[in-house]
This record gives structure tokens, sequence and C-alpha cells, in this order.
């Protein structure tokens, strides 16, 4: 799979949904689109910067790359969790983290992506995990994590444990964590929802 990964700037109260779903409706015709969502941040725990996240799947490299003819912004999964005991649900919070760094410190940062992941893993409340990497390694944003959980509160109750906060400290303030929820989906043939 391919995902095109693009972290947006714009006023948190526009309404972006619908132009956000119009300008969806040439590629979700094209063969190899799998979805793509928009998600509005509605609150920054460490940073800001961002107020949506679009995201859209493409079921293989060449079918993305006929339709996003560069790089820029286009991701591949390389790491991944769920949980055996809930669904993804378009009600749930999702968690997004962009993460500027240099290619050099990939590495590091993956392997704290993975500790972290294993320990969520384990925590109620837990649906999925994604750690994206750029294709192209000179991308604003190297890599991109999505996770997400059944609430807010149960994904707060990560930082009120001693195991947790010792997995990310040494990395607080490279990645900036956003809530957000999923406020528009569009799938194959222009069939398009928008949520809020």
């Amino acid at each position: 799979m391919r995902f095109s990964i693009n972290i947006l700037k714009a006023d948190p109260q526009a309404d972006i949904a619908r132009t956000w779903t119009a300008a969806r409706a040439a590629p979700s015709a094209q063969p190899g689109f799998v979805e793509a969502k928009l998600h509005r941040v509605y609150k920054q725990l460490n940073r800001d910067g961002y107020s949506h996240v679009s995201m859209e799947a493409w079921s293989s490299p060449e079918a993305c790359g006929k339709v996003h003819t560069t790089p820029e912004n286009l991701y591949e999964i390389v790491n991944q969790g769920r949980s055996a005991d809930w669904a993804p649900d378009p009600g749930n919070l999702i968690v997004t983290n962009p993460y500027r760094i240099p290619p050099d410190e990939a590495e590091r940062h993956a392997e704290m992506w993975d500790t972290s992941k294993r320990h969520m893993e384990t925590r109620e409340g837990f649906v999925d995990a994604y750690l994206f990497r750029a294709v192209d390694k000179n991308s604003e944003y190297f890599f991109v994590s999505r996770a997400e959980w059944r609430s807010e509160d149960l994904f707060m109750r990560q930082f009120s444990g001693k195991d947790f906060k010792q997995i990310v400290k040494p990395f607080e303030g490279i990645f900036a964590i956003c809530l957000s929820h999923v406020v528009a989906t569009v799938k194959p043939s222009i069939q398009a929802e928008v949520v809020g």
C-alpha cells in the first residue's frame, strides 16, 4: 500500500471538509484508490502547528503514482499494531504525531515508537497504531504516526504511568501530539460522507 499524508495548517474553525471532499472526487475514481480520511485536530498536547490531517490510502505504489507524480507527502507503513478487542470506529479518538527528524535519527525514533506501541497494545481502549515512513527522505515529516483509541480519557491514562513517560521522555519536543476526530471520509467511486 501507499499513502498520501498531508499535514494541513488552516483555521481550526473553518469548514474545510466539503472543499477537501470535492478535491478527492477525481482521485477516488482512479483504479487502486482505497479510502481517504480527513481528521480535524481539536487539541494539541505539546506543540502547535496544524489543524487537519489528510490521509489517502492506495492499493499499490503504482496506483498512487498515477495520481501523485512526485514523492512529496507519500508514505509507507513500516510498523503497526492492533487490538484484538476493539475495531476502528468513526467516533474514536485519533492521535497523530508528525516527526521532523533527519533520516539518520530514524532508527532510534522507530525503536521508541515500537516500544510505545507494545506498551499501548496492553492498555484498555487501544484500537490500532501505524507508523508511516516518508518515501522521500527529504520530506518535511520523515515519520507520521497514527493511533486510534476508544476515547481521549483512555488515551490520556498513558501519561499517568511512569513506564510510558520513560519511553517518550527522551523524545519530547520532537513530535507534536494532536488529538483529532475523522470529519470526512471518501470511498472509491466518489462516495463521500461528511460527518462533522
